[in-house]
């Protein structure tokens, strides 16, 4: 379901005993939306020219690693080499959805999720601390 907390609070309340369990894309768009609020934040602290810069190919972080061609492949590394936080969050993202893609059954799922946190919380970017919190 969604990870809303109307939705949470409706489920607990009206299926006590059921499992709560977070479908693949409203993590994933939660997810993107962290990406959009590490790229407003670093917009404030950049001049006009990297500004532009950032605007022009904050894409590139919202998009999925295999949609993406090889000239998009190079930039994403080259934008990443130059806004960290955007690269770290984006890395994070795409483990995540690689849980999805690869956890074998729950249990496999719960050990990667709390070693995404785990790894997400050390990292220092306040939107990946939030993420793995809400996780």
């Amino acid at each position: 379901m969604d990870i809303s907390k109307a939705y949470i609070s409706w489920a607990k309340s009206n299926l006590p005993n059921a499992d709560i369990v977070f479908d693949h894309f409203h993590v994933i768009k939660l997810m993107n939306d962290k990406i959009d609020q590490v790229s407003r934040r670093t917009l404030k602290n950049l001049d006009d020219s990297q500004k532009e810069l950032l605007k022009i190919n904050r894409f590139l972080f919202l998009s999925n690693i295999e949609n993406l061609d090889d000239k998009s492949t190079g930039k994403l590394e080259n934008q990443g080499n130059i806004f960290k936080d955007l690269a770290e969050v984006n890395i994070k993202k795409e483990e995540l959805r690689s849980i999805y893609a690869n956890a074998d059954d729950e249990f496999d799922a719960e050990i990667l999720l709390k070693e995404w946190c785990t790894t997400s919380k050390t990292m220092g970017v306040s939107e990946l601390i939030k993420m793995a919190k809400i996780i």
